[in-house]
Formats: structure tokens, C-alpha cells, sequence
């Protein structure tokens, strides 16, 4: 892991094997602390106190049933967010984003944020509305991203050439700006599209520049 800055305050640069290699740094890190991971193991519900507290959760077995784990000094739900949920990407994002592809994780399903909102009266707060979306491989799993290629599915050489629409149509400036500032509305303007897809294409100058872990 490279890092930039003094002691107090400093920025990740770069992972080594990216997305892959800090989960398995977690990992590492979760069994030298004795950190008790369980896989394949939802919550379907939580467990409260006389007062609306959550102290505990029922976990549901691959088998069906299901078991209790209280917890001793409080319960923290990392819920991610419902992006694997197709019902619930209309619902916040607009028409169409059903049929978007799921970039990451297939269990980010929002089940466990409306639990806390249903049942333990959590507040919703942030931006439902917008998310974070990108030029990716027709190709690709639609509800899940690939656990072996990753971002390699990624397809971000659009400054260095054109995208055209189904129609034969430019829809964006390709160069308005840096990637990292114009991917993720482009990611939603290729949705808007017929059929939501898009086409790249470059010339032999512009092509030589692409990523190869992208195109090649």
C-alpha cells in the first residue's frame, strides 16, 4: 500500500493488486485479530430492546433456519447500499436503472437499510437519488461484477476517441474533461441511451494509448 502525507493525515495512493489485494489484507488482518467472519449468513431481521435499541440480529443458515447472535457493547450495521436491487434503483434513481448492470457486489440488496429504517427507526440521510456508474462490457454479469477480472470490465479510454449511440449518434463531449470527473455522468447518459449502449472507437494514435488491462 503507498501512502502520501505525514503521520496524522495521509491519502491511499495505490493497492497492490487493487480491489483484490486490500480484501485480502482484511482478511489477513481478521485473522491475526480473531475476528469471527461468517459468509453466506443474511440478516433477516434484527432484534430489539423494550426501548427500539438493536442489540442483536437473526442470521438465516444456507439451509434455512436461522439463529440469534446478541451483541455485548452495541451493533454496528455496515448495510453498503441497493445497488443489486433492481426495484429499488427505479425507485431512487429513475426509469431504466433496472437494466443497468450491477458493477460490485450482488448482496447489496438495501435489505438491511430498510430494516433499519422499518424497524429501528434510523434516519435516511445522504443522496438517494445519484450514484456512482461508468462505461462498462456489454459482456459483462449483469447482477454481479466479476471477482476475477474486476475493474478490468471497465472500459474509460472514451477521451483518447468517440462514442456513438445505437443510431450512429455522438451523445457526449468525450473530452470535456479528466476521466475521473466525467465517468460517472457518463456512465447514466450511456443508460439514457437505445437500448443503453454505447460504442468507443478510436483511431490507431488514440488506441495505442488505451489501458491494456481494459482492452486488450
Amino acid at each position: 500500500m503507498k501512502l502520501m502525507g505525514g503521520r496524522k493525515a495521509c491519502m491511499v495512493l495505490k493497492v497492490e493488486d487493487g480491489g483484490k489485494g486490500l480484501t485480502k489484507q482484511y482478511q489477513t488482518n481478521c485473522k491475526r485479530l480473531g475476528v469471527d467472519v461468517r459468509y453466506d449468513s443474511p440478516i433477516v431481521r434484527l432484534i430489539l430492546d423494550g426501548a427500539g435499541g438493536v442489540t442483536g440480529v437473526i442470521v438465516c443458515r444456507a439451509d434455512g433456519t436461522t439463529y440469534d447472535i446478541f451483541a455485548t457493547g452495541g451493533v454496528v450495521l455496515c448495510a453498503g447500499d441497493f445497488e443489486a436491487n433492481p426495484q429499488m434503483r427505479v425507485q431512487h434513481l429513475g426509469p431504466n436503472w433496472d437494466l443497468a448492470y450491477v458493477r460490485g457486489t450482488p448482496y447489496n440488496t438495501g435489505d438491511l437499510l430498510n430494516m433499519a429504517i422499518k424497524d429501528a427507526g434510523a434516519r435516511p440521510s445522504g443522496n438517494w437519488s445519484s450514484c456512482h456508474s461508468t462505461c462498462w462490457d456489454y459482456n459483462a454479469p449483469t447482477d454481479a461484477g466479476d471477482q476475477n477480472l474486476t475493474n478490468q470490465l471497465t472500459k474509460s479510454g472514451y477521451p483518447l476517441g468517440l462514442m456513438f449511440n445505437a443510431d450512429g449518434s455522438r451523445f457526449v463531449d468525450e473530452g470535456k474533461g479528466l476521466r475521473n470527473y466525467t465517468y460517472a455522468k457518463f456512465g447514466r447518459a450511456i443508460l439514457g441511451q437505445p437500448d443503453g449502449v454505447a460504442f468507443q472507437v478510436w483511431d490507431g494514435n488514440g488506441a495505442s494509448w488505451l489501458r491494456d488491462e481494459e482492452y486488450d
